[in-house]
């Protein structure tokens, strides 16, 4: 089992190294170089720092959900369901209806017995994290409309 999986991280690692590679050949390397090299430093180190922190309290968010019905799920389990779900989120072009569905799944097979209270979960969790999103939309209207000058109202 541990051979299985040492050979599976080794064929996953090797071909997103490829496709790495690939796309940086696509883009051209010059291209890739001349913008990494006049980033500001500090962004480039921010940005997937903050992603990882963002993405784990989306996760705790819904593991306080599921802890609050008394499922058995384990941060752990939750955590790898949820990263199931942000991965078939960016790469199917499906908005996010693919993502929710992996969760419902992955979640039906380690709570059988539970669906119907997980997919309450997954149903708050989505509210609850679509309103901020909406009042962060909001603030960044009236920003950009009445201070800054741009939009169909200025």
């Amino acid at each position: 089992m541990l051979r299985f999986r040492v050979l599976r991280f080794v064929a996953v690692t090797v071909a997103g190294l490829l496709l790495l590679f690939f796309l940086v050949d696509f883009v051209g390397l010059e291209e890739v170089y001349q913008v990494v090299s006049n980033m500001d430093h500090r962004i480039f180190v921010l940005a997937p720092a903050s992603a990882m922190v963002s993405s784990h309290v989306y996760i705790y968010a819904w593991y306080v959900l599921l802890r609050g019905l008394g499922l058995p799920l384990g941060f752990k389990e939750a955590w790898k369901v949820m990263w199931c779900n942000i991965f078939v989120d960016q790469v199917l072009p499906s908005g996010s209806i693919g993502g929710e569905a992996t969760r419902i799944m992955l979640l039906s097979k380690v709570t059988p017995d539970s669906v119907g209270e997980g997919l309450a979960t997954i149903v708050v969790h989505r509210i609850c994290s679509t309103v901020p999103f909406l009042a962060a939309c909001l603030v960044g209207l009236v920003y950009f409309t009445f201070y800054l000058g741009v939009g169909p109202l200025a």
